[in-house]
């Protein structure tokens, strides 16, 4: 996608810190511009001085998203939703995104099991220890195991599973 788009190496040197899709602040100036409707020419004529088309970027965007970047999720989505009409602040934030990505393209998403507040308790009896001893007790399973669970069954209730063929 960064080569795609003339993007793969960055014009200012790149930062060890964690970098953010979109700033904070932007988030209140998203919804103060509203740009050219799509298909016009004024549409046109700002997709050539951006030198990208908005919604061929947010594609790409949403594919990285949803394969792989969830951290951009917010973002993009957000800035999905001014695909119709996007301002020159609206290109310019989705190219942040873009650039986001290029600066934090070898880091890695790091997994960890989090941290219970009273380890004393298994995870399945955590809520009820909390809320009420009246609660029904819950089964004893070993919390660092897979389970998963199947009904089988319930397509062979004829009567009350639904038709697919109409």
């Amino acid at each position: 996608m960064l080569t795609t788009h003339g993007w793969a190496t960055p014009s200012l040197p790149q930062s060890s810190k964690p970098t953010i899709p979109v700033p904070t602040d932007a988030v209140t100036t998203l919804y103060q511009h509203h740009g050219p409707a799509e298909g016009t020419s004024d549409h046109m004529a700002l997709t050539a001085k951006c030198g990208f088309a908005y919604r061929t970027l947010l594609g790409e965007l949403l594919y990285a998203y949803v394969t792989c970047r969830p951290d951009i999720g917010y973002a993009t989505i957000t800035l999905s939703k001014f695909s119709t009409c996007p301002h020159d602040h609206h290109f310019a934030l989705l190219k942040k995104v873009a650039e986001c990505l290029r600066a934090t393209k070898d880091w890695g998403i790091v997994y960890g099991k989090p941290i219970m507040r009273d380890p004393t308790l298994p995870p399945s009896n955590h809520v009820r220890a909390i809320l009420s001893t009246e609660l029904p007790s819950f089964p004893t399973t070993d919390s660092l195991k897979l389970v998963g669970y199947l009904d089988a069954a319930h397509a062979n209730d004829l009567r009350n599973r639904r038709s697919t063929t109409g």
